[in-house]
């Protein structure tokens, strides 16, 4: 994987205690065109270094939940206004189905219907046509996928950067396998085979480092900090450090001297104490992010194993 992609807004906390170490590498950013103000603030940030590379995301959920609204020439507008600082940015996609429905498999079909419908038109409107994502969403038919691979543009070359939507919740760790396993090999046999993938939402790292995407979001280090956790290098885990010692996950209660020392001396080495640990969810975010980073470093230049198609998958 070329880059993990932090997903979400991020405060000047965090910026400040990430900026403050010196062993800090720039990040990768995606924000949702829906926080106009976090835009302003990733953009301004690249432009001083602190970050290298910003996605932008559509809000395709939040409009197909209902709790935001924009329109495809609204998206259009916005993106032409910053083209310039941006990387890349998702088409406005269709999500499958109703909220609060199942899904049916035309609903499916539907999806990938419009979403590429949305790609072509975005692509004859927007002046930086060569960064949109076109995006295939979970349980949508691979010919919908297949579509995509052999597109070609009026110059004759394939797209060159396409997006993987996150499997549905509730889908174990094993179907999400499957269904990966399935998709890479489906690519690697297509006309497009080098095609960068992204994965939208990749919040298990088990699936990040096991297949060959180029990149993938994933907001772990907020709902990490949002839980009272924060993720420790040293003892390469999630740890509760919530003072409420009701909690039967608070570390304290179940940890040795030993393991809660080192928690500490790790969030000395990096700028907080334990107790801002406790108290600070913006510094149990930075603090995330950091380690996030020094496991995906630990992990580059790993080569990936070949991707093996199971005789059946569904």
């Amino acid at each position: 994987m070329e880059r993990y992609v932090f997903s979400g807004s991020m405060g000047d906390r965090a910026h400040d205690l990430l900026l403050a170490k010196p062993d800090f590498e720039p990040i990768d950013f995606l924000v949702t065109q829906l926080d106009r103000s976090g835009v302003t603030k990733a953009i301004k940030w690249k432009r001083e270094g602190f970050i290298k590379w910003i996605m932008i995301d559509s809000g395709a959920f939040s409009v197909w939940t209902g709790k935001a609204s924009t329109t495809i020439d609204e998206y259009i507008e916005y993106i032409n206004s910053i083209q310039e600082d941006i990387d890349y940015f998702a088409e406005l996609d269709s999500i499958p189905g109703t909220p609060g429905k199942p899904n049916n498999p035309e609903d499916y079909v539907k999806s990938a219907e419009d979403s590429w419908n949305t790609y072509l038109y975005m692509r004859e409107h927007v002046v930086c046509p060569d960064k949109i994502i076109p995006i295939f969403h979970y349980g949508e038919p691979f010919e919908a996928l297949d579509r995509i691979l052999n597109w070609k543009d009026e110059n004759g070359n394939y797209i060159d950067y396409i997006g993987i939507g996150g499997t549905a919740r509730g889908v174990s760790q094993k179907l999400k396998h499957e269904y990966f396993t399935k998709i890479f090999a489906h690519i690697k046999s297509s006309p497009n085979p080098n095609v960068k993938v992204h994965l939208y939402g990749a919040t298990s790292l088990d699936i990040i480092f096991k297949y060959p995407c180029y990149s993938a979001d994933s907001v772990s280090h907020l709902m990490t900090a949002a839980y009272c956790e924060v993720y420790s290098y040293r003892l390469k885990s999630n740890i509760c450090v919530s003072n409420r010692k009701s909690t039967s996950k608070h570390f304290e209660l179940v940890c040795g001297e030993e393991d809660l020392a080192t928690l500490k001396s790790e969030l000395e080495d990096f700028g907080i104490t334990y107790e801002e640990a406790q108290e600070d969810s913006t510094a149990r975010t930075a603090f995330t992010m950091y380690n996030i980073q020094k496991v995906v470093k630990d992990h580059e230049g790993i080569p990936i194993k070949p991707i093996r198609t199971a005789k059946k998958l569904f």
